[in-house]
């Protein structure tokens, strides 16, 4: 299950992952080199169809999983005047947008109920990459207008803006950011053992001197592990090798992403996004492909 308190964490874990700046992420000299750096970055997905399966719902009893849907992200302008408004392109800082392009849905998503496949239409859809100056990772956001309601049993996808993020990194920026999840996870384990240590020498010995030193060195160290701790919050959602693949010998998409939507008033402003589910992203092989 989803808890209640989770949705906003889930939803910064693919859209301000881009705002975290890092002195080892992707920089921009100035505006005009941002655009031709970033256009240069957009075109990675290009020729690539991504198979995604969705998972939504409010819990365990009522989820229904989409398959089959099949994308391939262009490089078109997307000039669709229906298509739905992206974050980025739409939003106050357009500058860190690749701008809207065109998706071609090779596949529709669909789910299975007792009436049999249920294709689920997905219409007017575009992506955009954004990639704040200086962040270890980009995103792709992908959207679409979900025009009619979809029910699976108790599960139920309401009609309406359907929002796919989806974290991108340079393979620097990912090495970097790895080693350096790989430090503060050292760290930690460092600073349990230690504190493991000084508890059990505290409890085995009867000598009152000893137990309070023990007692003290056990208290070092849980204030220390409450400052790693923090870092590794900060860090956790680094993905390892396993968890992206490449989209070009640069740049890698993880195999996770976020599903959510947000009303059509304000839409890029304040208020709430609600989580609806999450993405899985894996490269689509099919052999009758050109």
């Amino acid at each position: 299950r989803l808890p209640t308190n989770r949705p906003n964490m889930l939803i910064r874990t693919s859209i301000l992952i881009v705002l975290a700046s890092s002195a080892h992420g992707f920089a921009f000299l100035n505006k005009k080199v941002a655009s031709a750096e970033l256009a240069s970055l957009a075109k990675a997905p290009s020729g690539t169809i991504l198979d995604l399966r969705l998972d939504v719902g409010s819990n365990d009893h009522s989820r229904m999983s989409l398959q089959g849907l099949h994308l391939e992200l262009s490089q078109e302008e997307a000039v669709d005047v229906l298509r739905v408004k992206l974050p980025g392109a739409n939003g106050p800082r357009t500058s860190f947008s690749s701008g809207a392009r065109t998706i071609h849905v090779k596949d529709p998503a669909f789910f299975v109920s007792m009436a049999g496949k249920q294709n689920v239409p997905f219409n007017h859809g575009c992506w955009e990459m954004v990639w704040r100056e200086n962040a270890p990772a980009g995103v792709i956001v992908c959207g679409f207008d979900l025009e009619e309601s979809v029910q699976r049993n108790e599960a139920v996808l309401n009609k309406g803006r359907i929002f796919l993020s989806i974290p991108v990194w340079t393979k620097q920026g990912l090495k970097e950011q790895q080693e350096r999840r790989r430090e503060i996870e050292a760290r930690v384990k460092l600073h349990e053992d230690a504190k493991k240590e000084a508890y059990d020498k505290m409890v085995e010995t009867s000598n009152p001197i000893m137990k309070a030193l023990h007692f003290r060195n056990a208290a070092e160290a849980t204030e220390q592990l409450s400052y790693w701790y923090i870092n590794q919050g900060r860090i956790s959602q680094i993905p390892s090798d396993e968890d992206v693949f490449a989209l070009r010998d640069d740049i890698f998409i993880t195999t996770k992403g976020t599903v959510w939507t947000k009303g059509a008033d304000n839409l890029f402003g304040g208020g709430q996004h609600s989580l609806l589910g999450t993405v899985t992203i894996r490269p689509y092989h099919d052999s009758t492909l050109p």
